[in-house]
């Protein structure tokens, strides 16, 4: 079932990617806005742009994921909770085969059975991890997670854009790229609580993606502005 530990983990996720795709989205667009040598109102805008087209078009693909999984999950379920109600004697024989590939014999494999079956939720529990290898945990809302992505995606998106408001775009350029380094190097690393790879490890690479997009979107600039 579903459990805070797994809401929290879920929250984390789609805070720390939206920070991360709205962040590279708008460091992409303003940089290459910036090189092609136009000003800072079409900086500002160009980004505004692609900040909201993004996380609209973020939520909307989280919110259709999470529900269609979610669709696909409880539809599974039901088809076992009436097999468990129509055909009880064949469901408790695929239990006793699965504890029985399991290494289980005799008395104990009786008791196991017989404790599983005895208890529904237990019982489709087991039938959707052990026949199906689905975890029928209660999911967050769609509609929840999609606001969460969609939130963090234009928090994420505005930090680097921040400085075009108050400097000449050349030097708002680079206080752009150092914060969005910056905040990269933090999110790639708190990634890690959700991902449980190495601090470091992460942080560097998401860092190094966010200073590789700024690189080719500065150059797709500046070749821009010389035609």
């Amino acid at each position: 079932m579903f459990n805070e530990k797994h809401s929290v983990s879920s929250f984390i996720k789609e805070f720390v990617f939206g920070i991360e795709d709205g962040l590279i989205t708008t460091l992409g667009v303003a940089s290459g806005v910036g090189a092609a040598a136009l000003g800072g109102q079409a900086i500002i805008l160009s980004s505004l742009s692609g900040m909201f087209a993004g996380a609209i078009s973020m939520a909307a693909a989280d919110y259709l994921s999470t529900k269609s999984q979610k669709e696909v999950i409880d539809r599974q379920a039901d088809i076992e909770r009436g097999e468990m109600k129509n055909i009880p004697w064949k469901e408790r024989e695929e239990v006793e085969i699965i504890y029985k590939r399991k290494g289980f014999r005799g008395k104990l494999l009786k008791q196991i059975v017989d404790k599983i079956t005895s208890n529904k939720r237990l019982w489709l529990k087991t039938m959707m991890i052990e026949e199906l290898g689905v975890m029928p945990q209660k999911m967050e809302r769609p509609g929840k997670l999609a606001a969460y992505m969609a939130l963090s995606f234009l928090m994420g998106g505005f930090l680097p854009l921040v400085p075009y408001f108050f400097f000449s775009p050349l030097r708002a350029l680079g206080i752009s790229v150092l914060v969005g380094m910056t905040v990269l190097f933090m999110t790639g690393g708190a990634k890690t609580f959700v991902t449980k790879r190495n601090f470091f490890k992460s942080a560097i690479e998401m860092s190094f993606i966010g200073f590789a997009v700024f690189i080719v979107t500065y150059l797709i600039g500046t070749f821009f502005a010389t035609l």
